[in-house]
């Protein structure tokens, strides 16, 4: 049965998320060419009757992640009838804004590990050389990712809760491992167990990336990114989920 509450989904997340190579192998999306229709998100809000709205961006770090979902959860005064949608990433990434030399306007650009200086320094005519020391010196450890990632997915998601606005999290890849929750795990450990969104992340121990790529490889690009079957195959689960949790009448 349908929930008469939830009216739109609101999804915000990185590549995966906005579909980077929806349209096939090597066709990549960019932002002013979205199709939202055609991601996990999309075709989930499209079973459920949701109105849909994707706030993800290609290399979006999971700061830009938590950051975008406040930003937009404050301004909503139709909260109450909107399903967030929080597809986190991996753990070595992170923004900053630089003055676009054709308008002079600050735009945000997205760092991930392996990215070198040379390109974007090109582009923005200012090097970034000393930059992006700094973030591959800080940005890259596993263990402290992992645990920014954590605090950023406990945030959130006692936001969510405090203003009793329906969410649902997943790992669209860089999975939760069983041993980031145990006693001895030296950033994160069983400490933050108990206030980890169990009942509101779909499959904790497995992502977008890495279920989709075992069963359907051939669905993938080389940069890893799904095509639309790799989508479409991955809403099913996500949207039973997610239809049990909020659709469904209470039993």
């Amino acid at each position: 049965m349908r929930n008469k509450k939830i009216k739109k989904i609101v999804s915000v997340g990185c590549s995966h998320m906005f579909g980077s190579e929806i349209r096939g192998e090597g066709k990549i999306c960019r932002v002013n060419d979205r199709h939202p229709h055609l991601t996990f998100a999309g075709k989930v809000a499209e079973v459920l009757g949701c109105e849909h709205e994707d706030l993800s961006e290609p290399g979006g770090s999971n700061t830009y992640i938590r950051e975008t979902a406040v930003e937009h959860l404050v301004g909503n005064v139709n909260a109450d009838t909107t399903l967030y949608l929080i597809g986190w990433t991996t753990y070595s990434r992170h923004y900053f804004y630089a003055e676009d030399p054709n308008t002079g306007e600050e735009i945000k650009y997205h760092w991930a590990q392996g990215v070198e200086p040379g390109g974007p320094s090109e582009e923005f005519g200012t090097d970034f050389t000393l930059l992006f020391d700094y973030f591959k010196l800080y940005m890259t450890n596993d263990e402290d990712g992992r645990r920014r990632r954590m605090n950023d997915t406990v945030l959130l998601s006692n936001m969510f809760a405090h203003r009793k606005v329906p969410y649902v999290m997943l790992s669209s890849c860089s999975t939760w491992m069983p041993q980031d929750f145990e006693e001895h795990h030296p950033k994160i450990g069983r400490k933050w167990k108990k206030f980890f969104p169990w009942n509101n992340y779909y499959e904790p121990y497995g992502s977008f990336v890495e279920k989709m790529k075992d069963k359907r490889p051939e669905t993938f690009s080389p940069s890893l990114h799904g095509n639309e079957v790799a989508h479409k195959n991955y809403a099913i689960g996500l949207r039973n989920f997610i239809k049990e949790l909020y659709f469904e009448e209470n039993k």
